[in-house]
């Protein structure tokens, strides 16, 4: 006779337009997240400086990329081009549905990291005892 045990996988579900994306939990990948939004954001003021129209172009590629990137962290290679579709190929409205994913992001970051912390902090104490 075998045993069957399941296996909760850690993930938060996005729901955009008609499709769900999967946003994975693991420590590394949390730390992972943590770096790249901060990379694009980072990015992002470097071309709020620019002046010159060259300059600007180039730094607002480099964003785009660093985007498409951080995106593809998040739910794998080509969701970036999924959501793009779901939106009807209209930049504003992906650069607004990035805004919610990254703050959705960071909110799931700061929430995991705390429940990590806690686990550790009771683990510890459980130690002592």
């Amino acid at each position: 006779m075998a045993f069957k045990i399941d296996i909760k996988r850690d993930v938060e579900k996005f729901e955009i337009g008609s499709k769900t994306f999967e946003l994975e939990l693991q420590n590394e990948k949390l730390v992972k997240y943590n770096a790249k939004i901060n990379e694009v954001v980072s990015k992002s003021e470097e071309a709020r400086g620019k002046e010159d129209d060259l300059e600007l172009v180039d730094a607002l590629r480099e964003v785009e990329e660093a985007t498409k990137d951080l995106i593809g962290i998040f739910f794998g290679n080509g969701a970036y081009d999924e959501i793009f579709e779901e939106v009807n190929r209209s930049s504003y409205v992906m650069s607004k549905v990035i805004e919610q994913i990254v703050e959705a992001v960071q909110i799931i970051v700061t929430r995991e990291q705390e429940k990590n912390r806690e686990n550790k902090k009771q683990a510890y104490y459980k130690k002592k005892k």
